[in-house]
C-alpha cells in the first residue's frame, strides 16, 4: 500500500518500477498497493485528499496479520508521525524507523520500522 500523499502521480516515487511488481510478479509477491493524491485527475481510480485512519483499515488486513504486512510511508515527518499513529490506533505494532531524517527519501515500515 503507497500511501504517499502526492499532488500528481508522476511525482509518486518508484510508481512504475512498484505497479510492475504487483503485475508481473503476483505468484511471488502478494502485493496491493494504494496510490493517493493530493488533487487527482477525473480519470483516478486511487485515494485523494489526504490518509485518514478510516483509508487504512479499510486497505490493510488486520493487525492480527501483521507478520504479513509490510508498510512504507514516505514524506514529511509530521505527516509519517501521524500515519505511525494512526497504526498503532489500529492495533499494529509500534513501528521502529529504518532511515533516517536526513536521507534523501525517509522511509518507513510498520513491524521493520
Amino acid at each position: 500500500m503507497n500511501t504517499a500523499n502526492h499532488p500528481c502521480s508522476k511525482d509518486i516515487l518508484l510508481k512504475n518500477e512498484l505497479d510492475q511488481i504487483q503485475n508481473n510478479h503476483p505468484e511471488q509477491f502478494s502485493v496491493r498497493i494504494y496510490y493517493v493524491l493530493n488533487n487527482p485527475p477525473k480519470e483516478w481510480d486511487g485515494g485523494a485528499g489526504f490518509v485518514t485512519k478510516q483509508m487504512i483499515a479499510d486497505k490493510l488486513p488486520s493487525a492480527k496479520l501483521a507478520n504479513q504486512v509490510k508498510i512504507l510511508l514516505c514524506g514529511p515527518p509530521p505527516m509519517t508521525a501521524i500515519m505511525k499513529k494512526y497504526l498503532e490506533e489500529l492495533d499494529f505494532e509500534k513501528c521502529r524507523v529504518i532511515s533516517k531524517i536526513d536521507d534523501q527519501v525517509f522511509c518507513t515500515s510498520h513491524f521493520f520500522f
